[in-house]
């Protein structure tokens, strides 16, 4: 929800609250009356949205961690059984190969991390039936790495049906915002020039003042350098979601700054001419949130 939503939806809290302090004082003017229940209602209706916005975010994010979790623990096994067969058969190429760690799997973009974790699965089809007897790699263990694969494959493909939630559920926001500030102009605000000459009046006068929030833009800052560990200038860096681009160069330092974030799911992308691109596909960033990703950029 954007920020200039927030700010709207406390004035409107705020109206809300006061009207409901004093709701004894125009309980008998039927078209206060209305106005106000119309106006309880709609909040409501905003409140719900905007949960149901913020759980959907939050239920995909850890829906998808939880499944990689799953996959690295699933394929680690495998993968150790697979060293163990490379020792013994003295297979160096394999035995290089599964030189893998949880790490590994996990803090890689999802596409290289499902990429990695079928190339294990495939390394532990090729093996012969007797050995996998031996190393235990069974027919039940390979089912759940095969239902690991597919359920992090397919939770990958999620963020773009998540955008699309998200967009439906800002544009109902979007809608029933203007609904109430259109109730609070053409009808509260007129019924309330009843009360002018009470202390409810200026209450509500003071509630209905947008106050600008502290912000809940977001910012990514880091360093980029080369696997030597020297500063890489010139790169570009961009953040990008539908049509939302947040783009910035590195300075002389490697250093760069991605400000006044809107929560969203982006793409996170670094480049530049003689080096090899750097990209995570789903970045899901949170209002407030405080960002320190620093990337080693690999010389093509």
């Amino acid at each position: 929800m954007k920020k200039t939503f927030d700010d709207r939806l406390k004035m409107f809290d705020a109206t809300r609250t006061v009207l409901q302090i004093n709701e004894t004082l125009f309980e008998d003017y039927a078209a206060m009356k209305t106005a106000y229940e119309q106006l309880q209602q709609y909040i409501n209706a905003l409140m719900e949205l905007k949960k149901q916005q913020e759980c959907s975010r939050k239920g995909y994010t850890e829906k998808k961690q939880s499944k990689r979790n799953e996959l690295a623990a699933t394929a680690l096994k495998i993968c150790g059984k697979l060293r163990a067969y490379a020792s013994v058969t003295n297979n160096l190429v394999l035995f290089n190969k599964m030189n893998i760690t949880l790490t590994a799997i996990k803090s890689r973009r999802s596409t290289s991390a499902l990429t990695l974790s079928q190339s294990i699965y495939n390394a532990a089809l090729e093996i012969p039936e007797p050995d996998k007897i031996t190393f235990a790699i069974t027919e039940e263990l390979m089912n759940d790495f095969q239902n690991c694969l597919a359920a992090y494959g397919s939770v990958m493909v999620s963020p773009q049906v998540e955008k699309g939630n998200r967009k439906t559920q800002t544009d109902a926001i979007t809608q029933l915002i203007k609904t109430i500030t259109q109730l609070l102009l053409t009808q509260l605000d007129g019924l309330m020039l009843t009360f002018e000459a009470l202390p409810f009046y200026s209450d509500y006068k003071n509630a209905r003042k947008i106050v600008n929030a502290p912000t809940l833009q977001a910012r990514i800052t880091g360093i980029v350098t080369t696997e030597k560990g020297e500063p890489v200038a010139g790169a570009t860096v961009v953040l990008s979601s539908n049509h939302i681009i947040f783009e910035e160069v590195t300075d002389v330092n490697g250093r760069y700054k991605l400000s006044h974030l809107h929560p969203e799911i982006y793409q996170f992308k670094i480049g530049k001419e003689g080096y090899k691109e750097y990209v995570i596909d789903d970045v899901d960033i949170y209002a407030g949130e405080q960002e320190k990703v620093d990337v080693r950029m690999k010389i093509i």
